[in-house]
């Protein structure tokens, strides 16, 4: 009876043991859990703001592009609208000088033509008094 006694006892503390052996297991687990959800609660939280300072950086990148391209478009249209406006004005020049020669021409054309008439007229006039001498010369001989 000893024996089974001193057997009995021995598996007993041997239980209790294993059951504050079990207990402090679970205890660590436990404490490693909670350590490892806290990492990734920290983790997820240094992604997210990592993810937002990315979103911040993205964003001011592109509105500075945004603005140095509209920018460039601005200077670009402004240097082909002087361009243009020169190149305007010059063709504009052109065609008033055009229109004034045209008219000089147009005016010129006009007064040799007045000029060949009275020349015509002038020489029809001095042929028709020529004929009208002769005509009345011999008239006056016959």
């Amino acid at each position: 009876a000893a024996i089974a006694l001193a057997a009995a006892g021995r598996g007993l503390r041997a239980r209790i043991l294993r059951r504050r052996l079990l207990a402090a297991v679970r205890i660590q687990a436990a404490g490693r859990a909670a350590a490892a959800r806290d990492r990734v609660y920290h983790l997820r939280r240094r992604l997210c703001a990592t993810r937002l300072q990315a979103a911040v950086r993205s964003h001011r990148h592109r509105s500075a592009f945004t603005a140095r391209r509209g920018a460039a478009l601005r200077l670009q249209s402004k240097a082909r609208m002087a361009s243009q406006r020169r190149a305007y004005l010059r063709d504009l020049a052109e065609k008033k000088e055009e229109a004034k020669l045209s008219t000089q021409l147009a005016k010129l054309q006009a007064r040799l033509q007045a000029e060949m008439e009275a020349r015509q007229n002038a020489e029809r006039a001095l042929e028709a008094g020529a004929a009208a001498d002769e005509g009345s010369g011999s008239g006056a001989a016959v």
